[in-house]
């Protein structure tokens, strides 16, 4: 059962885990224990060697709290002069604030949010001390150049901070070019919550020394501390740090950030091109656009907020959007999400297509009848499920007018000597959908009503009116060779059995479960028991590879 178990996070951070880094912190150490102490040394160790930098020019600074705790540690600490923050989008806007609150001279330069920002789109003045830019903007998941950009700033003699929250470990950076690099345990690293980390440039962490504007975000003298006895100033986040030393080996034994970023670029292609195929329009350019995060706009007539709650309940949790100037929401491909997990929420939302439907024309008047076609259709599902039928077929005849849904004509078509085809619509979109194992029944449930009209004079005689008016349109009833025909075919029998619902589905009397009743029943066909690794439910640390990704020995 979904209820059960962990859902999978398709965000930008916190992140899916997997249940080895979970388990980490089923450990208890004290923050002066030498064992505790000695993991720090570790994780500051590797942290460098992440960077491409090591000491003696470059020191690693953990930090109590979350990834806007460091950026905002960093800014408050080192700051002597003006700030320029380069922005295209809400977390480089969030750095601006940072800046201002602390009374720190800020200058602008702001672009659009599907733009990157290029050197040409600033100067750096002589009042500037410091620029600031953020590598991956996950208001988008656009990526801004930020080697070319350390360049200009490099040659202007500025300190260049780059907040790295969601690329670090996922997107090869060399740190030599950078001053202050910053990041979180809980991103591509895939640790969980509870602290920062920067990557700084000795010489420039040196010089912070007496700029600090807080106690307990002094930059410097948390460095200072865990330089003296390896110690934090204060209560260290002991059960996240033993998580993410897991994560640290585990990064590893996917072949370091290449392999990560290989699975993490298969997860986002896949889920492009199903988001695509599902209608949805991206945001950015493709050529603009990183394998972290993605932005989607909002379709015509959209409802995010039920949109996500539906998502939720079937263990698929997405992300709002955060732009300035359209509605849009994000999905993440990052974390412990495999090919499978990206493929199983993609099932997932063409499931919310079914809901969509029906409540966009489902109450309208079932064609000559005295009930809707959502009530036709909850009826028929329930018939199949009250005689035992597989889940398979109890899906067909939940859905099997929805070509009725599709073809957009109107109710008293048959009136007008017409014939709708709902069954050959509805056959091709549920084909794509579910499989021939719900769409064959469903083309053929016209076809069953011809064939029991030929073998069953009774059954002709108990047709409804709106029946009799369009089994004339659909070409009578069987001969008997096509009988014989009909009755070769492998899905016969469940198309007959479909049928029968499909008649009886017509009570205003009968009351059954409603359409939400089914919303598991369907993730369940379209996912069954999830075969991705975000789960926590499996011990696999690593979810599968590409096939042209190599794991280090």
């Amino acid at each position: 059962m979904i209820a059960t178990m962990n859902k999978r996070l398709f965000t930008p951070g916190p992140l899916t885990t997997s249940l080895s880094v979970k388990e980490a912190m089923l450990k208890d150490l004290g923050s002066r224990d030498p064992d505790f102490l000695e993991i720090v040394r570790e994780i500051r160790e590797h942290l460098l060697a992440l960077g491409n930098v090591s000491r003696p020019d470059h020191e690693c600074v953990l930090m109590q709290g979350s990834g806007t705790f460091m950026i905002e540690s960093v800014i408050s600490s080192i700051m002597p002069r003006k700030l320029l923050v380069l922005i295209n989008g809400a977390y480089g806007r969030r750095i601006e604030n940072i800046a201002r609150i602390h009374g720190i001279a800020v200058e602008v330069v702001e672009v659009a949010e599907n733009r990157k920002i290029t050197p040409a789109d600033f100067s750096i003045g002589e009042d500037i001390s410091h620029v600031a830019v953020v590598h991956c903007e996950t208001t988008t998941g656009i990526l801004n150049p930020i080697k070319e950009i350390g360049e200009s700033v490099a040659a202007a003699g500025a300190c260049y901070i780059v907040d790295a929250m969601s690329s670090f470990g996922a997107i090869p950076i060399d740190a030599g070019g950078i001053d202050f690099l910053i990041s979180s345990a809980n991103k591509c690293i895939e640790g969980v919550p509870g602290f920062g980390f920067t990557l700084a440039r000795r010489v420039q962490l040196e010089a912070a020394k007496g700029r600090v504007r807080t106690l307990s975000l002094d930059l410097h003298a948390q460095w200072a501390g865990l330089e003296r006895d390896g110690q934090f100033r204060f209560t260290p986040p002991t059960h996240a740090l033993l998580a993410f030393r897991q994560a640290l080996r585990e990064l590893e034994e996917e072949g370091g950030v290449a392999g990560r970023a290989a699975r993490y670029q298969q997860n986002h292609e896949i889920l492009r091109r199903g988001m695509k195929d599902l209608g949805f329009e991206a945001y950015l350019a493709p050529e603009d656009q990183s394998y972290i995060i993605t932005s989607y706009r909002y379709p015509k007539d959209f409802r995010f907020e039920e949109f996500y709650g539906r998502l939720s309940e079937l263990g698929f949790v997405i992300y709002p959007g955060k732009l300035s100037s359209e509605e849009c929401f994000r999905i993440g491909t990052i974390g412990r999400l495999g090919a499978g997990d990206i493929e199983d929420l993609l099932r997932a939302i063409r499931t919310l297509e079914v809901f969509d439907l029906f409540e966009r024309r489902g109450r309208e008047a079932y064609f000559g009848e005295s009930v809707s076609i959502l009530e036709h259709s909850l009826q028929a599902a329930w018939f199949a499920k009250e005689a035992g039928a597989e889940p398979h077929l109890v899906i067909a005849a939940l859905l099997h007018d929805i070509g009725h849904l599709l073809h957009g004509l109107p109710e008293d078509v048959a009136e007008h000597d017409l014939d709708g085809k709902h069954e050959v619509i509805g056959e091709s979109w549920l084909r794509s959908r579910f499989g021939s194992e719900v769409s064959e029944p469903v083309r053929l449930h016209v076809d069953a009503k011809r064939y029991l009209c030929s073998i069953e004079p009774a059954y002709l005689a108990e047709l409804s009116p709106s029946s009799v008016q369009s089994l004339k349109l659909q070409g009578g009833p069987f001969s008997a060779e096509e009988a014989r025909d009909f009755e070769q075919n492998p899905h016969f029998q469940n198309a007959v059995a479909l049928r029968r619902w499909d008649d009886r589905a017509k009570s205003t009397e009968l009351i059954v479960p409603d359409l939400r009743s089914y919303q598991e029943a369907l993730s369940d066909f379209f996912i069954g028991k999830p075969r991705g690794s975000g789960d926590g439910t499996t011990r696999g640390r690593t979810p599968p590879l590409p096939d042209n990704a190599k794991r280090k020995e």
